[in-house]
């Protein structure tokens, strides 16, 4: 939530049925509250946030700690011309290694930044990964891309392109798959069903 130029978390308890203290931070620069509704990533035992503002920049809130810090992007975030950055997506998303991981997508051509610590002991962002998506696309479809879901603990981000097509793509062998394209996706919420370890038949035991 905000209160005038902070953001305050508040830590709820299911084992308690409680919330703690708010903990905030200053935030001077304007954001709409819409912000909020990107996908939130678990890095270690930290929480981060994008803020798609007009200074784009992350948000970190650590459980141990719980205390809340501001995160640079990665310096070619910061450079972009500003017509340029509208045409592109930005995800948050855990790095290999287990270290926060940042997604530029520009049309079909997608720029992983990994943010590490340095030997000098501070922490910096170096460019990990460039893939082209080569997904089958209509030439009328080509131009256009936004990243409608993302399933953090598998790496697996759903692009939606023109023409209502959605395709889930795996980040790291850049393997994608279509889905049906006759529900008419806004969001993809991703989730996958367990089944207890034991015995069990071929039609109660599966994963989604």
């Amino acid at each position: 939530g905000r209160c005038g130029d902070e953001i305050m978390v508040w830590v709820y308890s299911s084992e308690t049925s409680t919330r703690g203290d708010a903990i905030s931070i200053m935030w001077l620069s304007p954001f709409d509250p819409d912000d909020f509704a990107c996908c939130n990533t678990l890095v270690g035992n930290s929480i981060f946030w994008l803020f798609n503002e007009s200074s784009m920049s992350i948000l970190e809130f650590d459980l141990d700690r719980q205390c809340l810090a501001k995160v640079e992007v990665p310096p070619e975030v910061i450079d972009l011309d500003i017509s340029v950055r509208d045409e592109c997506q930005f995800l948050i998303m855990l790095a290999e290694g287990g270290e926060l991981g940042f997604l530029i997508l520009e049309g079909f051509n997608a720029r992983i930044w990994k943010r590490k610590v340095k030997c000098d002991g501070n922490t910096g962002w170096v460019l990990r990964n460039t893939m082209k998506l080569h997904l089958p696309l209509k030439r009328a479809h080509r131009y256009h891309s936004e990243i409608v879901g993302f399933a953090e603990d598998y790496n697996v981000v759903f692009i939606a392109t023109g023409g209502g097509v959605v395709f889930m793509v795996h980040l790291e062998s850049a393997q994608f798959k279509k889905l049906p394209q006759k529900l008419g996706y806004r969001t993809c919420y991703p989730f996958t069903s367990f089944c207890t370890a034991g015995k069990c038949n071929a039609y109660s035991c599966r994963e989604n």
